[in-house]
């Protein structure tokens, strides 16, 4: 499969005349993130490295469509999000990693988890797996092997963080010049944890919703433009209409303005 063709995209859609309905039920994702992995890996013998890349790519992929299914407040922000996943996930599959409030809680508890794993899987003379599901309920057990897999194993702190419907209280503890984004609520706000000069907040505006916000929506834009984040805003329109032309024009705009110099260092840029 060529993750750079667009096209996949469209046809998709010629052969699904309820796309809409479909592309906000997690079980088509199942599906198709299944179906994707397994032509990137058109093998005849899968070796066990290929295997776990290729479990890692779909558990990637379903955890960014479950987390934006979570937080998305309307269907119309379900449908966006998952074209969101799917444009990153076609450009490289872990390119796009989604974070949840508690996420950074359950990254360090994860690191202090496997590294215990590993000295007692030591001291008993058993493998990481048997004493992980000996020590750990299933969602630990998960998070202790995929996020030191993602963060520390495979640069994925150079990755695009995606958060939506994140409210910025406490901003200003991190840095006093954005004592001004105290509370500011923003629909997706992209960002790169190892690179500060990366962030760039998404807006989709339905009309009903924005109408009576017009003069609010531009002078918060101004505040945030100040702050040094990037504004990306979509109609309702428009996303309604063709959101994965919104997701993909997204994608290629971080694509090309952004730097990569970790998660990309194999591939020809």
């Amino acid at each position: 499969m060529d993750i750079n063709d667009r096209d996949i995209f469209y046809e998709l859609i010629k052969k699904m005349p309820d796309w809409k309905e479909r592309f906000q039920d997690y079980s088509f994702w199942e599906q198709f993130f299944e179906s994707a992995t397994d032509k990137m890996f058109e093998v005849k013998h899968e070796d066990d490295v290929q295997k776990i890349i290729k479990c890692l790519y779909q558990n990637v992929a379903l955890r960014n469509i479950k987390i934006s299914f979570q937080l998305a407040e309307s269907p119309i922000e379900k449908i966006f999000l998952s074209q969101v996943v799917i444009a990153f996930f076609m450009w490289n599959p872990l390119s796009l990693l989604i974070i949840e409030p508690n996420f950074y809680e359950r990254y360090e508890k994860a690191i202090k988890n496997e590294k215990s794993m590993r000295e007692l899987a030591k001291e008993e003379g058993k493998t990481m797996g048997k004493t992980s599901e000996k020590l750990l309920q299933s969602k630990e057990f998960s998070d202790s092997i995929i996020i030191p897999l993602l963060y520390r194993d495979m640069n994925c702190f150079d990755a695009v963080h995606m958060f939506p419907q994140i409210n910025f209280s406490g901003i200003s503890q991190i840095n006093p010049k954005f004592q001004k984004l105290e509370n500011i609520r923003v629909d997706i706000l992209f960002m790169k944890l190892n690179d500060e000069r990366f962030r760039l907040v998404v807006e989709c505006d339905g009309y009903e919703w924005h109408k009576d916000k017009f003069t609010a929506d531009r002078q918060r834009d101004r505040l945030l433009r100040e702050a040094g984040f990037d504004i990306f805003r979509f109609s309702g329109s428009e996303i309604i209409h063709n959101p994965i032309e919104c997701a993909l024009q997204l994608q290629q705009y971080i694509q090309n303005k952004w730097e990569f110099k970790y998660l990309f260092q194999n591939e020809d840029k």
